[in-house]
């Protein structure tokens, strides 16, 4: 038996020490390899405590030890999309400054490949209001950096963020980041107003 095979036993104990044994002894060389394995007992784990320790583990090895941003940006999308239940606020605001951070060093290319990952992701149903929120946040704040001119662009993006508002969500903060970055969308030099948008900006302020 190796060391991660102790993630499948039944001792909470065993998992929890075996989890943070993984943990310690992550590196630049096998940061890949381990969380990988993580990943895969996030999919099929149902103890919520035990998902939880791996949802921040994860993060926080992402975070140090990406061997590149494209790695960096799979394995944090996995991340929202298995466990997103258990992505806090600190960690979507963590996950949000890097991102940015990323993208200011990177340039243009690594935020048209972020925003064209994350269109493809908004438009799929009953996705959690904490991955609304940070595809939102991304729409808005790279979305409106790269695209400042490009009324197409802007247009598809604004359309994008008009047929996500009226979805269902647990929380009403939500559409406030949709706004939000609709409002960014709207500030740009190459954005059109239309009456589609106006009226969405009417009738959300006054609810």
């Amino acid at each position: 038996m190796t060391i991660v095979d102790c993630l499948e036993s039944k001792d909470e104990t065993l998992k929890r020490e075996t989890l943070e044994l993984l943990y310690k002894m992550t590196n630049l060389q096998n940061v890949d390899f381990i969380v990988d394995k993580l990943i895969v007992f996030l999919r099929g784990a149902y103890d919520p405590n035990f998902r939880k320790d791996l949802v921040n583990k994860i993060c926080q090895l992402s975070e140090r030890f990406a061997p590149n941003q494209e790695w960096f940006l799979k394995t944090m999308n996995i991340v929202f999309e298995f466990g997103s239940e258990f992505v806090d606020n600190l960690l979507l605001n963590n996950y949000l400054k890097l991102l940015n951070e990323n993208y200011s060093q990177e340039g243009p290319d690594f935020g048209k490949l972020i925003i064209d990952k994350y269109i493809e992701t908004i438009k799929k149903p009953n996705l959690s209001d904490i991955t609304t929120k940070m595809i939102s946040w991304v729409i808005g704040e790279i979305g409106s950096s790269i695209f400042a001119n490009n009324t197409e662009k802007l247009s598809e993006l604004a359309e994008i963020l008009l047929n996500t508002i009226t979805n269902e969500f647990e929380n009403i903060s939500s559409r406030g980041w949709i706004l939000s970055s609709l409002g960014k969308l709207s500030s740009c030099p190459g954005f059109e107003l239309t009456d589609q948008v106006n009226a969405c900006f009417d009738y959300y302020s006054g609810s």
